[in-house]
């Protein structure tokens, strides 16, 4: 490389808003990213250095690693542990290549790391609630189910083939197949209650016996919620299948489950990407996942022409026109496949020698996995919530160790308080209880702490009025991984209208919305103008906050008389010849928001 050529891809590394850093053979810094000193807490200037005596705490598996990179191999890891000198523990994905000289020989190697301990942290989270969820569905014996009115395909949760004793690979749950389960003396009821719901749009609500594969037969309470478009229209239903067999037969057993979560969280593969001045883009680098037609359908384009009227477009544009640097501007778009996809984008700005601005260099990343997920997460609580009150079914966990008690706001909702009314704790926990049973909860409740057990009893609640509600609470031991106990995750489950009248829990009504638009609006007031006062750009913020007589904003608005010269927002002689001089001004002054 020439030595204009060498300096641009040190400036390049330097200023890249990722951690990169590269090596000679002998691993001394040649260039680091301002972005890996931060990572990794590296003060003063490295270059020159041994990699090695600027960070002594790089494990071993890592240094043979680098010596067969520097062999020629490329090495990666998606997840790699990182403890730093302090004893913190982070979470890394990186990945080492060669590079060479123009004869073929190893050069040294280019190091790209980054910081995962967040996404690392939330796929143990999502764990820890899948399981309790799985563990939540196995102590309540409640399935779900969903049927779409457009396709007629109806999806059953792993317990409804569990009730009937099907194999999910073999049975399709269509009208026909289901109605084949439905005891005979039920089945023409069962046929007619499904025509009517559907035709009508109307909750459903009725009990049927069904046959299981092995000849059993079950008592199953159906229960389910019509969901309608905004005009109106029915498109599916939502609904609870309960096994009530040992409730009519003296006892409610019921169970919440849920879908297992599919791990979504995906690393998202990085590229890069570079505008001219003119801030439209004129390169972006392609990979295994990249073609070279998406590069060229985006070529030629700014950021916020691709982004269309994502919300958080006028802080981009605002960003890049003012020549800032912006991080993870997030916006969607439909791929070639017409696919919804979601996407950060984070860019430095770059001056030629003379100062003048020449354009844009960053990074963008496809986060569509972390958006489904957030989705996802999001629909699936809407359901489960859905799902308990539907059930009047509440959960609760206790921690041994911390002696932290822990309410669904389904179980606050049973006894009529807030939670900002009232705390649980291993003190208090048992004084929701009528007095007569009060003894016994807590005997059962020892007993399965000292035994470790599962444990389930009958007993009577009291709500903020004094009105007593009848419930079965069931409970089941946490452990760690050796075995020791931990705690309990269980399950209060409101009997009452079972207790006095032998039926199903009364129709809760509450819509359930499966999908939700996340579109939000900066708050901050943002414009621009000419040197001339003419309008560049203002956000609808900045319009309410200034209350001025103005034109609304967007495309048709740009050079329009916006302000007077001697409005809030005007320029002011000092103001324009710092600016004329090519730098900031920043001035304070009172809003005009009622």
């Amino acid at each position: 490389l020439s030595d204009n050529q060498e300096e641009a891809l040190r400036l390049f590394v330097k200023h890249v808003p990722m951690a990169v850093a590269m090596f000679d053979t002998e691993m001394r810094y040649l260039v680091a990213s301002d972005r890996w000193l931060k990572d990794y807490e590296l003060e003063g200037d490295v270059i020159g250095r041994y990699h090695y005596d600027v960070q002594p705490e790089i494990p071993r598996r890592w240094r043979d690693g680098h010596l067969r990179s520097l062999a020629g191999a490329i090495e990666s890891r998606e997840q790699d542990r990182y403890v730093r000198p302090d004893g913190r523990q982070e979470w890394l994905r990186w990945e080492v290549r060669p590079f060479h000289d123009s004869f073929g020989g190893v050069q040294g190697i280019i190091i790209f790391s980054e910081l995962v301990t967040e996404k690392v942290n939330a796929d143990l989270a999502l764990k820890r609630q899948t399981r309790q969820l799985e563990l939540a569905g196995e102590i309540a014996r409640l399935g779900y189910w969903r049927l779409d009115l457009a396709t007629d395909v109806m999806f059953w949760s792993p317990e409804m083939y569990r009730y009937a004793e099907c194999d999910p690979g073999s049975f399709e749950p269509t009208l026909e197949n289901r109605s084949s389960l439905v005891h005979e003396g039920d089945r023409e009821a069962y046929v007619e209650n499904w025509r009517q719901a559907i035709a009508s749009g109307e909750d459903i609500e009725f009990q049927i016996r069904i046959v299981t594969a092995t000849g059993g037969t079950r008592h199953m309470l159906v229960r389910g919620m019509c969901q309608k478009d905004g005009e109106g229209r029915p498109v599916a239903y939502f609904g609870m299948s309960q096994d009530i067999t040992q409730q009519i037969e003296h006892q409610l057993r019921l169970k919440e489950s849920e879908e297992r979560l599919a791990d979504y969280l995906d690393t998202a593969s990085d590229w890069f990407w570079e505008t001219g001045a003119d801030l439209r883009i004129t390169s972006l680098s392609t990979d295994r996942d990249r073609s070279q037609s998406v590069a060229d359908r985006v070529a030629g384009h700014a950021w916020w022409e691709l982004a269309g009227s994502d919300g958080e477009l006028a802080r981009q544009r605002a960003d890049m026109l003012a020549h800032r640097t912006f991080r993870d501007f997030e916006y969607s778009r439909k791929d070639e496949g017409g696919l919804l996809r979601h996407y950060s984008v984070s860019g430095k700005p770059i001056f030629a020698g003379d100062g003048a601005f020449a354009g844009y260099r960053g990074t963008a990343r496809d986060i569509t996995a972390r958006v489904e997920v957030e989705k996802d997460l999001e629909r699936r609580a809407a359901q489960m919530g859905f799902a308990g009150e539907l059930a009047r079914l509440a959960h609760w966990r206790e921690d041994l160790a911390s002696r932290r008690v822990e309410w669904s706001g389904q179980l606050y909702r049973m006894i009529g308080r807030q939670p900002e009314d009232f705390t649980p704790t291993f003190d208090n926990r048992f004084s929701i209880y009528h007095a007569e049973d009060r003894p016994r909860v807590m005997k059962t409740v020892l007993e399965a702490a000292s035994l470790g057990g599962d444990f389930e009893i009958a007993a009577r609640i009291l709500d903020n009025a004094a009105r007593e509600r009848h419930v079965i609470v069931r409970g089941r031991p946490e452990h760690d991984i050796k075995g020791k106990l931990t705690g309990f995750f269980g399950i209060m489950l409101d009997v009452t209208e079972i207790y006095e009248a032998q039926q199903a829990l009364a129709r809760r009504e509450n819509e359930n919305s499966l999908f939700r638009q996340m579109i939000e609006s900066l708050p901050d007031a943002i414009f621009a103008k000419g040197l001339d006062g003419s309008l560049l750009y203002a956000n609808r913020a900045a319009l309410e906050t200034f209350a001025e007589p103005v034109p609304p904003s967007g495309p048709g608005c740009e050079g329009r008389p916006w302000l007077g010269k001697d409005a809030p927002l005007g320029l002011t002689a000092d103001e324009r010849a710092v600016i004329d001089a090519g730098e900031s001004a920043r001035r304070e002054c009172q809003s005009r928001r009622p």
